[in-house]
Parts: structure tokens; sequence; C-alpha cells
């Protein structure tokens, strides 16, 4: 499996990251690869497979809102979860 992990704070990717790798050690399951991104440009350039993607709303450049959309056009398959601190976000994110 593969998950990435897009924020333009280097701290919060790192931060996911952790959590993810205690999480899945938790629950023994090994063949995991977690890829951090700070820009929504350079997740989209990514020409890896996408199993799970986490993505902040507030990036430079493209939004995450934008991003999410791209990645669902090319993989309806992909499971994205949007992050943030702004509850103004909300409804994009759910859509």
């Amino acid at each position: 499996m593969r998950i990435l992990v897009c924020d333009d704070e280097k701290i919060i990717c790192d931060s996911l990251q952790i959590m993810l790798k205690e999480y899945f050690e938790q629950e023994n399951i090994d063949d995991i690869k977690i890829v951090n991104y700070q820009s929504g440009e350079d997740l989209l350039s990514d020409r890896g497979q996408k199993d799970i993607v986490f993505l902040d709303v507030k990036l430079g450049g493209k939004d995450g809102i934008a991003v999410g959309k791209e990645l669902k056009k090319r993989n309806p398959k992909t499971i994205i979860f949007i992050i943030t601190a702004f509850d103004e976000y909300t409804d994009d994110a759910f859509r």
C-alpha cells in the first residue's frame, strides 16, 4: 500500500508519517510506503500508485481541494482525506 501525505508544513507531514507508521506497525501491516510532499503540484507529478492520500487544504499554489479532484479524475478508487484546521472548508472537503 502506498500512502501520500501533502502539507506545506514539513512538521505536519513528518508527524502524520510517524503516526501512520505506528498505526500500521501496531496492526502488523508491513507492506506500507509513505511519501511526503509539500506542494500539490509535486504530488500530482508523482507517477506511482496512490492508495491513500492525506491532503491539506491550504497549500502554496494549487489547493488541496483542486488536487483531490484531479486525483479522483485519474483514479476514482484513491482514498482521500482532507486535513485542515479551517471549518470553512468542510463542505468542499466532503464533496
